[in-house]
């Protein structure tokens, strides 16, 4: 039987999405498409106890995340993608590169930063880390990151990213800000903690 992933992809859907990949020489949607549905299919056989099964899908999505990333490099959505999938792999460095391009793509995208921070903190990147975190809070400064995470089973992630921002923040202080406009960052991160 197959394995069904949380939000009802199935091995057909996925067999359909790696056809039309396959013929999706212009757009790119159906290989990113395909490399979503992989990766939700690993988790849910991550989740049912199948981790040879789960390891296959991881590689073929990462195998799809990379090929649409590199194919269409001037989709911001693919590269940041791309970066989040190696870094939820636990491969901050390969990671650094996917998201650079994209927030480079879409420079004002608060999680982008975000994620680019994490990477870099990952890497033992602080100083970077820091620069990160705080283009993250000034380009919106209510924090996305913090609404979007509040959803179910997110709210943990969402508090020790903050936690990490604030704690880089008070260590490092906040490349190129001034006293004044470091003490506004922390108190917007302190009032979402």
């Amino acid at each position: 039987a197959a394995v069904r992933a949380r939000d009802g992809i199935d091995d057909e859907v996925l067999r359909g999405l790696r056809a039309a990949s396959r013929l999706d020489g212009a757009v790119g949607l159906y290989v990113h498409q395909a490399a979503y549905a992989a990766e939700e299919l690993a988790l849910g056989r991550q989740e049912s106890g199948d981790p040879a099964g789960a390891a296959a899908l991881f590689e073929e999505a990462e195998e799809d995340y990379r090929l649409a990333a590199d194919r269409f490099p001037d989709v911001p959505g693919f590269a940041s993608r791309t970066g989040n999938f190696l870094l939820d792999r636990d491969r901050p460095a390969e990671a650094i590169p996917y998201l650079r391009q994209g927030v480079a793509l879409d420079f004002y995208d608060p999680l982008g930063h975000f994620f680019l921070g994490e990477a870099l903190r990952r890497s033992g990147r602080d100083r970077e880390a820091v620069e990160e975190y705080t283009r993250a809070v000034r380009y919106y400064p209510r924090l996305a990151a913090a609404a979007l995470w509040s959803e179910a089973g997110q709210e943990e992630r969402r508090r020790l990213i903050l936690e990490k921002t604030r704690d880089l923040l008070l260590a490092e202080g906040a490349a190129g800000e001034t006293a004044p406009a470091r003490a506004r960052v922390l108190e917007h991160v302190e009032s979402l903690l």
